[in-house]
């Protein structure tokens, strides 16, 4: 029995490595495991009664030169008391998504997945250099039931993005890719929600079938968190399974995400519409007294539209409401967010070039003891991606972004007359390769 179990797995591990081969022929399409959910294919599902285990990794290797505001900028005196950074970079970044799928022979699909990353930039055998998981989950599907998903992974609205042919068309993704050699107070925040913040918490996610190209879906996060331990009551930073916070700050709770999306055609042209809604609770500082102290929950509308014909796309993304930038709650007196992103592309033979634009308005750094003003982020990118060989895609991406509160040092990340603007110039060239 053993023997032939040995067998079956090793069967199935050589089935997963086909189909991901196969797979490979799409260097555009993510490759990840059916389980996930995400924009593009992961494979084909296996015959009833029988399970495919996959192994899928993705290698980036890019070299890059940056110009930004610094790591340190002025100081009370006016003076520079720090230094600017800017210079060369060479990094990698590994990526592996190993999962099982499987079909029962009643025609039940289920199986399971794992995301895991490795940090590019450390010495061998590094912290820096340690697997870590980011995604992980379990599902069952049916084609008249639809999908349910339970663990880290992405809500409802991360599952319907629409925002990836305007918004990837390089693969670094423009101000939402690998750009981590830039000091990252200079980096904007990225405003949708796509981040880890939204999808590295535990879930239950729940998916529609299609019906003529109409899906819809709801998801629940009960807590800010990715695992559910208990924690001391004295935490001033707060815990996930406290109904107050004795410390400073505030964090959501009771996560909801509402989506639904269309993807159609209309004679050469091909839609994909995008609509969401994000809602959540919040633990509150059980020791604030003023108004200004307390934090509001999460209610953020979305929305996206994407047209493709004749090799162009182009689009839109609008987030809006009560939520500051990098999914931070509000606290009373600060602006809510309001950001867009508008691009195209066009795709011809092996290559792919395009151009977007960010613009985001948040509440920002909070000023404890004078006005509210609000955090402008603005980010425009440029670029282009060539599909070389099966699985391997080179890539060439130029970003400009800038930053601005008034009386907010944003190098510091507090309030302050200095560095109230900032900029990053950047521009990678790299390959990604995955199987």
């Amino acid at each position: 029995m053993r023997k032939i179990l040995l067998a079956a797995t090793a069967a199935a591990g050589l089935t997963g490595l086909t189909a991901g081969l196969a797979q490979a022929q799409m260097p555009n399409q993510p490759i990840v495991s059916d389980s996930f959910g995400l924009n593009g294919a992961g494979g084909a599902y296996p015959a009833p009664g029988t399970v495919v285990v996959r192994f899928r990794a993705r290698v980036v290797t890019e070299y890059g030169y940056d110009s930004d505001s610094g790591m340190v900028g002025k100081g009370t005196n006016g003076k520079p008391n720090g230094s600017k950074d800017g210079g060369q970079y060479l990094g990698t970044a590994v990526r592996m998504y190993p999962g099982v799928d499987g079909t029962l022979a009643n025609g039940l699909k289920y199986g399971g997945a794992i995301e895991l990353r490795v940090a590019g930039g450390g010495t061998a055998g590094s912290a820096t250099n340690t697997p870590y998981v980011r995604r992980a989950s379990l599902y069952v599907s049916s084609p008249t039931m639809g999908k349910l998903i339970v663990g880290q992974i992405d809500g409802a609205l991360g599952q319907y993005y629409n925002i990836a042919p305007i918004e990837c068309f390089d693969f670094t993704c423009s101000g939402n890719g690998s750009v981590t050699f830039a000091n990252s107070s200079t980096v904007i925040n990225w405003p949708f929600w796509e981040n880890g913040n939204a999808y590295v918490n535990n879930k239950f996610v729940y998916l529609s079938p299609s019906f003529a190209g109409l899906e819809a879906g709801v998801s629940f996060e009960p807590t800010q968190s990715t695992n559910d331990t208990n924690c001391a009551q004295a935490a001033s930073t707060g815990c996930p399974t406290q109904t107050s916070i004795p410390g400073g700050g505030s964090i959501r709770r009771n996560t909801v995400e509402v989506a639904a999306r269309y993807k159609g055609s209309f004679g050469p042209a091909a839609t994909n519409l995008e609509v969401g809604y994000i809602g959540s609770g919040k633990v509150n500082n059980s020791a604030a007294t003023a108004a200004t102290a307390l934090y509001h929950g999460l209610s953020v509308f979305d929305a996206g539209a994407t047209v493709t014909a004749y090799g162009f796309t182009v689009g839109g993304h609008y987030i809006g409401g009560q939520m500051n930038s990098n999914y931070g709650l509000l606290r009373s007196g600060q602006r809510q967010l309001q950001a867009f992103l508008a691009g195209g592309q066009y795709a011809f033979s092996t290559f792919t070039v395009g151009a977007n634009y960010t613009n985001a308005l948040s509440g920002g750094v909070y000023n404890v003891s004078g006005a509210q003003h609000p955090l402008h982020e603005t980010s425009i990118g440029t670029g282009g991606a060539w599909d070389w060989a099966p699985g391997s895609t080179a890539y060439v991406s130029a970003v400009y972004m800038t930053r601005h509160q008034v009386g907010t040092d944003l190098l510091n990340g507090v309030t302050g007359a200095y560095n109230n603007n900032t900029q990053a110039r950047f521009i990678v060239v790299g390959n990604v390769f995955r199987w």
